[in-house]
């Protein structure tokens, strides 16, 4: 009997190992399969891109460059970050289901010659040779180039690997730290120019104009926005004639950076230049903006010195009428109106909020060519005064509406006349009610969010009616 056992125990040992052996086989048998190389990023030296974009990026001893495959002999910097990021991607390349062998859905799938994308890898064994396709709900389509069948890759993203040589360039400008400036003068085009020194104080500016207000934190920014530049496009140099600004950095270890802005383009951008770099950059406009301010955008345009935390009283005054409210210890009370108008609820806790606010208040740029009484502040429209600790007081006058659109003021700060949104001056018309308690959020479903997850929206939900209730 136990003989029988054994024998039977090893027929049965000796099929199992049979169906093993031969599963794999049966189960796939007529399926097709596409096994794509493992790529390890760290070895990729080349990455040749054509079909939808043309592009060959090429491994240097600690970077990478690009070019245009019709023209290998011009190469560029590439950015190293999109370059690793790609290479992340590629590392995920995997094919997983058939999807067709039809070569008439091809250019459906986008895998044909015209849109799809041809990714060629060198460095690893084997190279990867493959043409990535448009997007699916699970990642890409995909093909070998020489094979009319198609497959999916899934949670594979085609976009970062979808780029011209223009897209892959380097775009990052300057290259110093901000922190590492010592000094950095302007020079814009038919104005004085003037230097801004850094000293253990923090940045400092010379010549200071009379009347002149420097803010430091302005030239904090005007630094930073140097040493982060980052281009759009890039294009041609540009006439010496349409430079607006000469910007000079001077480094702590002495390297000197000389950049040149010029105006606009009709597309809106600005092209710049960077002294030895044969490259011209083109920013966006908004930068361009920024950095053309000149020494206005150093100017700072607070209307008033007060000190948020020693505020102990805020009266407004329009022809609406005036409001007044006083610092109680912690608490602040009512002075003016007696008691609020009817139906009107009142939250003082925001008292603080709203004199903050006006105390910090700033003006869009300063006036010139106009007096106090064409300004209309010999009888203003509205004022605002601040009550000190100690008895001092910080004031604010809002005038008539200017020709630029917006509305005279003039603070305590200094004694220059400014203008700022006609806005800020209409909304102390409120009066009273700029104290006014918020409605409460509805305990339902709010409005505009019926798109989003259950539990984002739940959360936005709770967080609004949290805020109402305050």
């Amino acid at each position: 009997m136990k003989k029988t056992t054994l024998i039977a125990v090893a027929a049965f040992a000796v099929l199992l190992a049979i169906v093993l052996a031969t599963r794999e086989t049966q189960v796939n048998e007529g399926v097709l399969k596409l096994t794509l190389p493992v790529v390890d990023g760290s070895k990729v030296t080349r990455i040749e891109l054509s079909g939808g974009q043309s592009a060959t990026l090429t491994r240097e001893a600690d970077h990478w460059t690009v070019a245009d495959p019709k023209s290998p002999e011009k190469t560029y910097p590439a950015d190293d970050m999109m370059v690793k990021t790609a290479l992340t991607q590629l590392e995920k390349l995997k094919a997983t289901e058939f999807v067709t062998s039809k070569a008439e859905k091809q250019t459906e799938l986008e895998v044909d010659a015209a849109k799809g994308l041809h990714v060629k890898l060198s460095g690893i064994t084997p190279a990867l040779d493959v043409v990535i396709g448009k997007a699916n709900r699970d990642g890409v389509f995909v093909r070998e180039p020489n094979a009319s069948a198609v497959f999916v890759a899934p949670a594979f993203n085609r976009s970062t690997l979808d780029k011209n040589v223009t897209g892959w360039r380097k775009k990052s400008v300057t290259t110093f730290a901000a922190a590492d400036v010592k000094e950095l003068r302007v020079a814009p085009a038919g104005a004085e120019p003037f230097t801004l020194t850094r000293a253990e104080s923090g940045l400092t500016l010379a010549p200071l104009p009379k009347d002149f207000r420097f803010d430091a934190a302005a030239a904090d920014r005007l630094l930073t926005q140097l040493a982060t530049l980052n281009a759009q496009d890039f294009g041609t140099p540009p006439a010496s004639a349409d430079v607006l600004t000469v910007f000079t950095a001077t480094t702590k270890d002495g390297k000197t950076v000389t950049l040149r802005l010029a105006k606009k383009l009709p597309a809106g951008t600005a092209p710049l230049s960077i002294e030895g770099d044969p490259e011209t950059y083109l920013l966006p406009g908004w930068t361009a903006d920024a950095l053309a301010k000149g020494l206005e955008g150093l100017r700072d345009l607070r209307l008033t010195t007060a000190e948020p935390s020693k505020i102990e009283s805020l009266t407004i005054t329009t022809a609406k009428g005036k409001t007044a409210v006083k610092r109680d210890g912690t608490q602040w009370k009512l002075l003016e109106p007696k008691t609020p108008p009817a139906g009107v609820e009142l939250d003082l806790t925001t008292a603080l909020g709203v004199a903050t606010r006006l105390a910090n208040l700033r003006a869009a740029k300063v006036a010139t060519g106009v007096d106090d009484a064409k300004a209309g502040l010999t009888k203003p429209k509205a004022t605002v005064e601040l009550g000190l600790e100690g008895g001092g007081k910080q004031t604010l006058r809002f005038g008539a509406d200017a020709s630029t659109g917006q509305a005279y003021v003039k603070g305590s700060a200094d004694a220059l006349l400014y203008e700022l949104p006609v806005f800020e001056r209409n909304n102390l018309d409120k009066g009273v009610e700029l104290f006014k308690k918020p409605a409460p959020m509805p305990s339902g479903n709010v409005a505009g969010l019926e798109q989003l997850p259950p539990e984002i929206r739940q959360q936005l939900e709770a967080q609004l009616r949290q805020r109402g209730a305050h």
